[in-house]
């Protein structure tokens, strides 16, 4: 190879090395973490799903707050070993450990453009508590 191809090779390797660091790290506060399945799933469910107000008697039994929900949709994990996303009625299964060392798992339905939450499950849980369907 000629010295002129190897410049030519060079700048271009250049140029994509500074369009990278541009892009990926030059702004560090950036959260990324939207390209990934969990995160996408989560978006998903929690930019469809009814109001929360909805599922008061769950979180009352479960004894959560708004903002544990809300903590479940921005840092849970999506377990999917546990979900069943090829199903005509998908469902997935969010598992979230607080900071306070108590932990929620939570099950979504989505069929078409309906989003449910089938169950919630806490640590805090409280026995014999009913809720109607």
């Amino acid at each position: 190879m000629s010295w002129k191809r190897w410049r030519a090779f060079l700048v271009g390797v250049l140029l994509g090395c500074v369009v990278v660091y541009i892009l990926l790290f030059n702004n560090r506060d950036r959260d990324l973490s939207f390209w990934f399945p969990g995160q996408r799933v989560l978006n998903e469910i929690s930019s469809g799903l009814n109001p929360i107000s909805d599922y008061q008697c769950q979180m009352d039994c479960e004894q959560l707050f708004p903002s544990d929900i809300e903590a479940l949709f921005k840092d849970g994990d999506v377990d999917f070993e546990s979900s069943k996303p090829r199903q005509e009625i998908k469902e997935y299964v969010v598992n979230y450990l607080a900071d306070d060392g108590f932990a929620v798992k939570a099950v979504f339905s989505i069929q078409d453009t309906t989003i449910r939450m089938i169950e919630l499950r806490s640590t805090k849980h409280i026995d014999d508590c009913e809720c109607p369907e």
